[in-house]
């Protein structure tokens, strides 16, 4: 067998969205989309939000971090 290169008409260009949890430092990555807009949407349909609480705000979060502080919150108002 003699191997080839992958020809390239079949390589795609993408724009990579990257999204960062600033609780965690896990990143989510957002392609086929070609605004921030759309990123951030992409990433709302996936569970990364930004929160508020009556003492802290952050602007980015994944969901496992966004539901750790909902749990904390919930246990606090108990």
């Amino acid at each position: 067998m003699k191997l080839l290169n992958v020809e390239p008409i079949e390589v795609e260009a993408l724009t990579v969205f990257a999204i960062n949890c600033f609780m965690c430092a896990d990143t989510h990555y957002v392609s086929r989309v070609s605004t921030v807009g759309d990123a951030v949407d992409e990433a709302a349909k996936a569970g990364w939000y930004g929160y508020e609480t009556e003492g802290e705000v952050c602007s980015t979060a994944c969901p496992k971090c966004i539901k750790e502080v909902q749990e904390n919150e919930a246990e606090q108002n108990k």
